[in-house]
Order: C-alpha cells, then sequence, then structure tokens
C-alpha cells in the first residue's frame, strides 16, 4: 500500500490504515500481525506551495508550507530573515516518486541581522504530540549542496520548547569529511545547554548526494519517573535498528531545567515539536537539505519512509 494513500490529520488523532506489518512494541517484536497504524502527519510533497509572512521581525512562524490542505510553520533565523537563509522551495528532485522538499542555508553573509544570536536555521515544523506518547518519525533525507560542517548542525530535531536545547536530534558531526551522523540525547540530568554533556550515539554516514532513509523510534522518559525510555534508530536497512538505546530522554515538564548556565523558570513544554531541516551557528559552508516522503505514525512501517 502507497502511504500516501493513507489519511492524516493535523490533530493527529485519525486512523490511517490497517497493515501487515511489523510492529515494535513496548511488549516486544510481533511478526507478521495485522496491526492498524495511525498516520499523525505525512507530507508528501504533491503541489506543496510556500506562503510567507509580511512581518519580517519575528519568527512564529515565518510562513506556510502547504500540503494536502495542511499548513506546516516555517521557522528561520536570524531576525529579520538573512539573504542566505531560503525559503523552502521544490526544483523537481524526487525520492522513489515523492517530490522532495529543500531546506537551504548559504554560508552565513553580512550584514548580520539586526537581531543575531550566532545562529541559522531553515526548518519545517511537523508534529506537535504529547512527551508521554510513543512514535515513529520517518523520513528521506539527501544532503545536496553541503560542505564539510565546522559546527555542530542540527538535521532534525524533537523539541520541547524555550529557551532549552531539543531533547532528540540528528546532528551533523563538526569536521567530519565522511559527512559522519548521530542522535544526540537530553534530560534533566544532562542539562539543557547545547555544550554540555550531551549524549551521543552515532548512527553512521550521510554523505552529499545520496539519499538516507530514517525511521526514529522515541519513547521520551523523565529522570526520576517509573519505567524507562528508548531510543532506536533505522538508517536505510529498515529491518535491523542501527541504535537501540535506552534511558531518560526529554525534560520533565513540571521542573525548570537549571543544570549548566542558567535557563530561566520557563517550564519544558509537555509536548514536542519535530522540526527538520539545517540549523546550527554560523558557518562558511553551503547547508543544502532535501527530504521526501515524511511521516509519523504509531507503528514503524507506517513511517517507513520505503513504503
Amino acid at each position: 500500500m502507497n502511504r500516501s494513500n493513507r489519511l492524516k490529520t493535523i490533530a493527529g488523532l485519525a486512523c490511517g490504515a490497517v497493515l501487515f506489518c511489523t510492529l515494535n512494541s513496548r511488549a516486544g517484536t510481533l511478526l507478521g500481525t495485522v496491526c492498524t497504524s495511525v498516520i499523525y502527519w505525512h507530507i508528501k510533497g504533491f503541489g506543496d506551495t510556500f506562503t510567507p509572512t509580511t512581518n519580517s521581525t519575528t519568527n512564529s512562524p515565518a510562513g506556510y508550507l502547504t500540503d494536502a490542505g495542511t499548513n506546516y510553520s516555517f521557522i528561520y533565523k536570524g531576525l529579520p530573515q538573512p539573504s542566505w537563509v531560503l525559503n523552502p522551495y521544490q526544483d523537481g528532485t524526487t525520492w522513489n516518486g515523492y517530490p522532495a522538499i529543500a531546506l537551504e542555508i548559504h554560508p552565513t553573509g553580512t550584514p548580520l541581522p539586526a537581531n543575531d544570536d550566532g545562529t541559522d536555521k531553515a526548518n519545517i515544523a511537523v508534529g506537535y504530540l504529547p512527551i508521554t506518547q510513543d512514535s515513529y518519525y520517518g523520513f528521506s533525507m539527501m544532503l545536496g549542496n553541503f560542505g564539510v560542517p565546522n559546527v555542530d548542525i542540527l538535521l532534525a530535531q524533537w523539541w520541547q520548547g524555550v529557551p532549552y536545547s531539543p531533547p532528540l536530534s540528528l546532528d551533523m558531526v563538526p569536521g567530519s569529511t565522511t559527512f559522519a551522523c548521530e542522535m544526540q540525547i537530553r534530560n534533566n540530568t544532562t542539562g539543557s545547554y547545547p555544550n554540555e554533556n550531551v549524549i551521543h550515539v552515532p548512527v553512521g554516514t550521510c554523505p552529499p548526494g545520496q539519499w538516507q532513509q530514517f525511521v526514529v523510534y522515541a519513547r521520551p522518559h523523565f529522570v526520576g519517573a517509573p519505567g524507562t525510555g528508548e531510543v532506536k534508530v533505522w538508517h536505510n536497512n529498515m529491518t535491523t535498528p542501527v541504535v537501540d538505546w535506552t534511558g531518560d530522554v526529554g525534560y520533565n515538564p513540571s521542573a525548570a531545567v537549571t543544570t549548566g548556565p542558567p535557563q530561566g523558570t520557563a517550564l519544558p513544554s509537555t509536548n514536542w515539536t519535530m522540526y527538520f531541516g539545517p540549523y546550527g551557528d554560523h558557518d562558511t559552508i553551503n547547508r543544502q537539505t532535501y527530504w521526501a516522503n515524511i511521516a509519523i505514525a504509531s507503528t514503524r512501517e507506517g513511517a517507513n519512509p520505503n513504503q
């Protein structure tokens, strides 16, 4: 079944389709199980449009990507939008028949914008789910015109609110000529400041010009809560995960994160949002990324980008 025929809803409540699938659950792995996969969001890329806002001094949001009647917010930095941070676009690149969406940042230029925090960002916000809910996040990604990064660059992130660094993200390793990628994991104990002792979990390499398929399973878990959290990553091989990590992932929404430099008194959100696209400190390289067949689902097969 082509996933493009399944239902989705911005409220994240509609049932997608009944699939013959391999279901990864808290109880274990059930092979050949008939299961109902709920597709919360699915960006297919067909006939997409982008509508920027007229307000150039805020990035909440800066415009909308419209896919199959659903709007997805475009978020950028700095403010106002710099000339080197491009709006989303499509240029005919496809993956497995799905039109790709490009998110790109050119080398950081001058003059710096009036409100500059030292970073460049071109992101689309996809999902908004309770952090108590375990879900699967699937996408195909290709680096296009992309130099060896001099700084840590987030490619995808699971975010829990201002002013905190994402508790889960897919990052490019600085200085890696093989374009090594890793998952970075944070919680109340590691702290939320970008330079703190984040947990680094390698997932392989993402060389430019080659499509990469990912499914990320995340079961958030706060420090001190009953049970345990888990992060699994399937990279290109959708049968065998390259990562199966257990531990705390996510911030306790009832307590401000105070480890490391002061982050203020704001509480982390009770939801987390998935963002995709390049985001990192100013750099001298081009950062062109392509994204295709993005889905958030209740099962691994529901999120499998090869479907």
